[in-house]
């Protein structure tokens, strides 16, 4: 028994050296022609083996195989699709006897893959297969199955090349070092290469756990991790690849540039992503690919300016879902979004900003809750706190506070342009804000701009062509003056009106419906008191109810329109009060403060223009104004008449001279009266004095004229009369029974005042003819009498009434007779007594001339 054991052994042994032996009796180029013909015929293409092939069985069955190619099918430009250096593979003997496969080494140098895809779509990579009868039959696989394991795989200097002709992309990988090492199914798999993927360099560790689960479509644990310039990536869990490709568990990345990454990829995208910076990514994954749910330990943006944090749930399915607590910081908005390519000219006005606050929902209809936002720059300083909504119209709810200390420049960074004035300085506002992106509110609002203040409600509707303001506010000041664009400028009554163009821009900006009650309302020069207005504004038209004012002394109500929609602005206003101050109202409208006194006043009126003189040189309408104890400012109209009983003995007597008219006409002298009433039809700015009367206790005075409003003008007759005894019996002051009427006539700066002579003149040369004739008609008897009374008093001969009473009574005329030479004439004497009887007696005598 132990002799056959021995020869057993010994025959065994023998035929492993035989077998060891055997290859290398047999010629390399045997197994080089078996090899071609069975690559060519499994391929379909031509294999050429150009190089040594060796085969060795003991102690491990090896073989290697030098310089292989695989051609490439007709059309295509390269002759080789597959260009190997050397393969080389060993497997152990002795575990095939136990079904089991162990490959000692499996490797492959200088391995060149060319996958080509030409314009007209045609691929290289469809290679042939073996017929089905060629296929092994079911007995033949049937029975338990081999295991295999790898001690170890490489792959040392291999290329693999993508070249898609038909979209112009061409990928490449390079230098690639891999060695792999899989012990059993059951058993880790360890995998690390090396190499160059379109010039980048890159390295890959991945260990799988159980390779033989994740084949049986089951989970399985792996660890990969892939490192290069362009970032780092790491991935720790499980993966089950069954129908689809599950993970679960922790990875981390990071990605120095984001604009390398994208640029590696030949990624185009709408904005320069240089700015962006880099990524840090650490956190858990789970779901299936691409649905994923990445939880965020913690996410991290880091660009030029910009630091972006984000940790929460992001939930990759169809449009990205967060739920999470995001962190934003912006060094210079403006400057970053212009650095990404973006033009947005309204974020100029913006340079710091932050954010942080939880946000959860879809991208396209997020809920932002928790906010603290804050901005500043030199024309803005903003904060917001609460919520916001992107859904919809999207939803504000809280609150925010704002400051500009250079309102016009930011107003222009919004396309508004403002003028270059102390206009639209400042503001501040602060409130609850509610409502949607397009059409916010305010509510227990404060607001402040430039030195108005106020409190209440204030909202916007910004969806139509103009911005749609509504307001319910109360306010301490109000100072309409710089939105109509009637700057304060210091009077000077003898320069007229401005000639200034009136910004009337403001009333173009926006639409409005508001409710004001303030303590006062400032407009240029007037000012308002507990005012309650109520006003719209309509495409540049301005519609105001004054429902209650107080100004100039008194209670007012009444409507007001500026028309700015036109190039020649409208105006309206229709106003009433009582209690006025005179003084005080027209000193301030019109410049003239010579009316003192308190009492009732209306206007309603019209005009247009684009400067204040051309708006009162078009004045239409009426005004009213009733006075009582007040006083005329610079004429004494007591004064000029105290002394005498009417203006023939002021002439006469000579008590009427300009030492007298001095003070009677100076800015210290007043005409004071218990009723002043007066009445004006205006047109074309020129007021019709269609009624004026002044009455104290000795002298009423009536009056009539024009006041040219335009040209700060006017022409007034002041007829006054006289009550000495101050019984109410006044008598018009007059001359020889004539009313003598004082005319104020000139500029409202200066006016003059004298007597109107002209119709006295017209009635002393009327009466003096009269009277003149009548005395040479007595004193001068006959016919020569009759024909000189006649001629001077303008009657024709024969038509006197003395004449045809002599004609009557048969009387002759008396005829002449010769005077003493060198003493006057009767006629002469006649004429003198006339004149002197008209005008007073004569000091002297004097030769007629």
């Amino acid at each position: 028994m132990k002799r056959i054991l021995i020869f057993a052994g010994a025959g065994i042994a023998l035929l492993l050296v035989i077998l060891a032996a055997l290859p290398y009796f047999i010629p390399s180029s045997v197994y080089r022609t078996q090899i071609e013909k069975a690559a060519t015929g499994a391929l379909g293409r031509d294999v050429n083996v150009g190089g040594d092939v060796s085969i060795s069985v003991f102690p491990v069955i090896s073989a290697s195989v030098e310089d292989v190619t695989v051609a490439n099918p007709e059309d295509f430009d390269d002759p080789h699709m597959i260009e190997a250096g050397a393969l080389r593979g060993s497997v152990k003997i002795w575990p095939l006897f136990t079904r089991r496969v162990e490959i000692g080494e499996l490797s492959f140098e200088d391995a060149s893959v060319t996958l080509t895809r030409l314009e007209n779509g045609e691929v290289n990579w469809a290679l042939g297969a073996p017929d089905a009868g060629d296929e092994p039959d079911g007995e033949t696989q049937a029975g338990s199955p081999f295991s295999a394991s790898i001690s170890r795989a490489s792959l040392r200097n291999a290329s693999l090349v993508y070249d898609d002709r038909q979209s112009g992309k061409r990928y490449e990988l390079r230098d690639l070092d891999l060695e792999a090492s899989l012990r059993g199914e059951t058993e880790p798999l360890t995998a690390k290469a090396r190499g160059r993927f379109q010039e980048e360099v890159f390295n890959i560790d991945l260990t799988v756990n159980t390779p033989k689960t994740l084949m049986d479509q089951r989970a399985t644990q792996i660890d990969f991790e892939l490192g290069s310039d362009l970032g780092n990536a790491r991935f720790d869990g499980s993966l089950e690849n069954a129908d689809t490709m599950q993970l679960d568990g922790r990875f981390s990345a990071s990605l120095p540039q984001i604009a390398a990454l994208t640029d590696f990829l030949q990624i185009e995208t709408p904005i320069d992503t240089k700015p962006l910076g880099g990524i840090e990514a650490r956190g858990s994954v789970s779901g299936t690919v691409p649905n994923l749910a990445l939880i965020f330990d913690e996410l991290a943006l880091s660009g030029d300016g910009l630091n972006a944090k984000y940790g929460g749930r992001v939930t990759l399915s169809g449009t990205p879902e967060f739920d999470g607590d995001a962190n934003i910081a912006i060094r210079n908005v403006s400057g970053f979004v212009e650095s990404l390519g973006l033009s947005i000219e309204q974020l100029a006005a913006f340079q710091q900003v932050s954010f942080s606050g939880h946000v959860a929902g879809p991208a396209d209809a997020m809920d932002l809750s928790g906010i603290e936002a804050r901005t500043s720059s030199p024309s803005l300083t903003a904060s917001y706190e609460g919520n916001v909504s992107t859904a919809g119209n999207g939803k504000l709810d809280g609150r925010f506070n704002a400051e500009s200390p250079q309102l016009g420049r930011l107003l222009e960074h919004f396309g508004i342009v403002v003028p270059e004035d102390e206009t639209f300085s400042s503001a501040r506002l602060a409130g609850d804000l509610a409502g949607s992106f397009m059409a916010p509110s305010i509510e227990n609002g404060t607001y402040k701009i430039d030195k108005t203040e106020a409190s209440g409600a204030l909202s916007a509707d910004l969806t139509g062509e103009r911005p749609l303001l509504r307001a319910d506010l109360d306010m301490k000041t109000l100072d309409i003056t710089p939105f109509i664009g009637a700057a304060e400028q210091p009077r000077k009554e003898t320069n007229g009106w401005s000639d200034e163009p009136l910004n009337l821009d403001g009333l173009n900006l926006a639409n409005a419906d508001l409710k004001l009650a303030a303590e006062t309302i400032k407009i240029g020069d007037i000012s308002l008191a507990n005012a309650d207005l109520a006003a719209t504004l309509n495409n540049g038209r301005l519609d105001a109810n004054l429902n209650r004012f107080s100004s100039f002394g008194g209670d007012w109500q009444g409507k007001a329109t500026v028309d700015a929609s036109a190039s020649q602005p409208r105006l309206a206003f229709a106003m009433g009060a009582n209690s006025v101050s005179a003084e005080s109202l027209l000193g301030t409208l019109a410049g003239f403060d010579r009316l003192k006194g308190t009492g009732r006043f209306a206007v309603d009126v019209t005009s247009q223009g684009a400067s204040l003189r051309q708006i009162v040189s078009a004045l239409d309408g009426t005004a009213e104004l009733d006075l009582a104890d007040g006083a005329l400012s610079g004429l004494n109209l007591g004064q000029l008449f105290r002394s005498a009983s009417s203006l023939k003995d002021a002439l006469t007597t000579g008590n009427l001279d300009m030492t007298s008219l001095k003070s009677v006409v100076s800015p210290e002298a007043e005409t004071d009266f218990t009723s002043f009433k007066g009445s004006l039809a205006m047109s074309d700015g020129v007021a019709n004095v269609q009624s004026l009367s002044l009455a104290n206790s000795v002298m009423d005075v009536t009056g009539s004229g024009e006041i040219n409003l335009g040209g700060r003008t006017l022409d007034l007759k002041l007829t006054p009369a006289i009550d000495k005894t101050g019984q109410g019996n006044a008598s018009t002051v007059q001359l020889n029974g004539i009313p003598v009427p004082l005319r104020i006539s000139g500029s409202w700066a200066s006016p003059s005042f004298a007597p109107d002579l002209s119709a006295v003149q017209s009635a002393l040369t009327s009466e003096l003819r009269n009277a003149a004739g009548k005395a040479i008609g007595q004193d001068l008897e006959g016919e020569l009498g009759a024909i000189i009374s006649g001629a001077i008093s303008g009657q024709t001969p024969g038509s006197s009434a003395d004449n045809k009473q002599n004609s009557d009574s048969g009387e002759a005329p008396a005829s002449d007779s010769p005077e003493e030479e060198g003493k006057p004439s009767r006629e002469e004497d006649a004429i003198k007594d006339a004149i002197g009887a008209i005008f007073g007696p004569r000091k002297t005598e004097e030769a007629p001339n």
